[in-house]
């Protein structure tokens, strides 16, 4: 079946006519809308917990793994199954940082466990070998299944010792001079410094030396 030139353009023509007008009109509305900021909400942490998870959740999450999901060994004890879906990953030589969620909409868990207590990082389905999992302070950890839980607990309590003195060491050296100023001299002191500019300073010196010589 032949088409002429003339049924050709009139199917193209308004095809291109249409493209270009999408165009214009989305230019138009990025001008328009390029000054506005749009203001982004997020859930800011209060207590020194949730800011080390938030923490661990960013760092786990720039570590590549394969781990997928989280399953619990079945023992006598227990019936085992599914934990949760494996977010993030941040392994060291004793302790191994699980970031995970158990639901689709939900927040995010962190669990450290001792690296014999789990099976390798390099598959897709990591398992658990407990009886369960018990949370201190936001933070879980596994119940030993034959094992002393003592020593396991003292594992995840230094893992988190370290992880806690790791934070406030980087976060002191964030601090602003201006702070740790008002934290020592305090803030009335603070004001006057800032009101008073180096040049201001400079030339209060001046004048008292100039007021010092005449008196001589």
């Amino acid at each position: 079946m032949a088409f002429d030139i003339n049924t050709i353009l009139g199917i193209v023509f308004p095809i291109v006519l249409g493209v270009v007008c999408i165009m214009i009109v989305w230019m138009l509305l990025k001008r328009m809308f390029s000054g506005i900021q749009i203001p982004h909400y997020a859930i800011r942490p209060m207590s020194v917990g949730e800011r080390l998870k938030k923490y661990i959740v960013k760092a786990s999450k720039s570590n590549p793994h394969n781990v997928k999901t989280l399953y619990l060994k079945r023992t006598e004890y227990s019936s085992g199954g599914k934990i949760g879906r494996v977010v993030g990953v941040l392994p060291t030589k004793y302790c191994t940082r699980f970031i995970f969620k158990n639901r689709r909409i939900g927040m995010m868990k962190l669990m450290y466990c001792p690296t014999d207590m789990h099976t390798s990082l390099h598959s897709n389905q990591v398992t658990i070998d407990a009886i369960g999992l018990d949370n201190a302070g936001g933070f879980y950890y596994p119940v030993p299944n034959g094992k002393s839980l003592q020593d396991i607990f003292y594992i995840f309590k230094t893992a988190l010792n370290i992880d806690l003195k790791r934070m406030q060491i980087v976060d002191m050296m964030q601090l602003e001079q201006e702070q740790l100023y008002s934290s020592i001299a305090g803030r009335p002191e603070l004001e006057e410094i800032v009101r008073t500019s180096p040049e201001e300073i400079r030339l209060q010196r001046t004048n008292e030396s100039e007021g010092e010589e005449e008196n001589a």
